[in-house]
């Protein structure tokens, strides 16, 4: 299964949005909590409201449900690549597909870097 250098980079660009947006999330209920606690605290209200927690919750379940879908692809994707790619050793198909499945959004970058961006070499 190949790949043209403009799909790799669409696949990378997925594959990376996961573990970005998990960072972001966490940094977004941080801020969003710790503003909330910080008003609360001093007796006014939030110092930054733009991020309380009804502000922005709608945006924040749409990304959601874009970041899942999202997720759910690449795992057909690479469960699919995984099988029909000669590149992996097969003794490894079976860890790599357990791995997507279990632990993907860690792992698919790893794979990405591994199996997908590298050009496979010319027969000689």
């Amino acid at each position: 299964m190949l790949l043209t250098r403009s799909q790799k980079i669409l696949v990378g660009l997925a594959t990376l949005w996961p573990p970005l947006y998990f960072c972001l999330f966490f940094a977004f209920i941080f801020i969003s909590l710790s503003s909330i606690f910080v008003g609360a605290l001093s007796g006014s209200e939030s110092e930054l409201p733009f991020l309380a927690p009804f502000g922005f919750l709608p945006l924040v379940f749409l990304f959601h449900i874009l970041t899942i879908l999202i997720i759910w692809g690449l795992i057909i994707f690479y469960i699919i690549y995984i099988t029909k790619n000669d590149r992996i050793p097969k003794d490894k198909k079976t860890l790599w597909i357990i791995l997507t499945i279990f632990v993907g959004v860690f792992t698919m970058p790893i794979f990405f870097y591994t199996y997908v961006w590298p050009e496979p070499e010319k027969p000689g």
